[in-house]
């Protein structure tokens, strides 16, 4: 067993109770992992209340900021720099940060 994986285990078995919440395995115990994960049932977004956050969305520096980017990697001819585009975790927070302020249900 690898070092990090030994290590992360030691930790595991130190903070979780097995009574209370044991461990799954993606090898041994996948059917339940994909029934709790995808369990064909439908949601209505329409029946959702606005998310509580301290400030709306469109004025949160970093949502400010990304507004001055570029969404796609080329204006005109030349690539533009990582500085003036915007990167994948970018891309995450923005959809992230509208959808929280959406949908009340989402969680942290």
């Amino acid at each position: 067993m690898p070092l990090a994986e030994s290590i992360f285990r030691a930790a595991l078995l130190v903070t979780v109770d097995d009574n209370h919440s044991p461990l799954l395995s993606f090898k041994e115990d996948l059917p339940v992992l994909g029934a709790m994960t995808f369990n064909n049932g439908l949601i209505n977004f329409d029946d959702a209340l606005k998310g509580e956050t301290l400030m709306p969305s469109s004025e949160l520096l970093h949502h400010v900021s990304l507004q001055k980017k570029a969404r796609s990697g080329r204006q005109a001819t030349p690539l533009l720099s990582g500085a003036k585009a915007i990167a994948f975790q970018d891309g995450l927070f923005d959809a992230l940060a509208e959808h929280f302020a959406a949908d009340n249900r989402l969680a942290a």
